[in-house]
């Protein structure tokens, strides 16, 4: 008698389950408990699109040659905008892509200012992008002046900051030293990565501190050629060969320079009108 009772029990039980799960309709429309499975390699609207766009793009990006050895990607509050990140000798989670935000963090925006002597008169937060090099949301990334770096509406992202004197000495320390640091966070030519080829190159071999005296990034930084602007005249100055790059500090103007024909890394203080880049550390 038990044992038909048992039986009669977990009959009951699999058809009240049955009942409750056939309210989970299969054709993309929502059943009255609000339960629906969707079938995204098939939008039924547009935000299963989305879904599924999201999904072929990470796919996408998993199977990139150039993010390999990567350690992930971090997406801005405001603009939306993706960067490759890597962790560094210090210990700490950088940015590879140099800041592309066109605002603040709370959603002001920041004037695009190209003309040189409009540049050179500004006392106020701006950027710019260098000239004939592509897109600036998409390739190079935009230069900043220091007053954007200072300023209390922030632009760094939640969990992030923007590299600061003691992050670039830690990394700097890590790597060997001044002398020999530029070598390597310098991009390397890569004939299989075409992505980063509408990238600023460094003319030539860039010097490094290798056996064979050329640069290796053997970091993964991949700091590319970009330039920057002299904040005096407003005149774009070392596609190719330099790039310049904020270093965030509460009681001056620091930067870091590093050059295609030295290994090393030159550091020290600025003034406020010029543009350079910013790279960001993981908080």
């Amino acid at each position: 008698m038990k044992k038909y009772t048992l039986y009669l029990l977990t009959i009951l039980s699999i058809s009240y389950s049955y009942s409750q799960s056939a309210d989970i309709l299969l054709n993309g429309t929502v059943s009255a408990e609000n339960n629906q499975i969707k079938n995204v390699a098939e939008p039924t609207d547009a935000t299963d699109a989305v879904n599924l766009e999201f999904l072929q793009n990470e796919i996408s990006n998993s199977l990139d040659p150039k993010n390999i050895g990567l350690t992930g990607v971090m997406h801005n509050n405001y603009d939306g905008q993706k960067y490759r990140t890597i962790v560094m000798c210090d210990g700490n989670q950088w940015t590879i892509d140099f800041l592309r935000s066109t605002h603040f963090n709370n959603g002001d925006e920041i004037p695009i200012v190209q003309d040189a002597g409009e540049w050179s008169a500004l006392s106020n937060a701006a950027m710019s992008y260098y000239p004939n090099t592509g897109n600036p949301y998409n390739n190079i990334g935009f230069m900043y002046n220091w007053f954007v770096v200072e300023d209390d509406r922030g632009i760094a992202p939640d969990g992030w900051r923007i590299a600061t004197v003691n992050d670039w000495d830690n990394i700097i320390e890590c790597l060997g030293g001044q002398g020999v640091a530029g070598g390597k966070i310098k991009y390397v030519y890569d004939p299989y990565d075409f992505w980063d080829h509408t990238m600023p190159g460094w003319y030539n071999d860039s010097a490094g501190s290798s056996l064979q005296g050329l640069a290796t990034n053997s970091s993964g930084l991949s700091l590319k050629a970009s330039g920057f602007r002299e904040g005096a005249n407003g005149n774009f100055y070392g596609i190719g060969e330099q790039v310049i790059i904020w270093a965030n500090s509460d009681e001056s103007q620091p930067r870091v320079e590093v050059f295609g024909n030295s290994a090393g890394v030159l550091t020290g203080l600025t003034d406020p009108y010029d543009g350079y880049y910013i790279l960001l550390v993981k908080e």
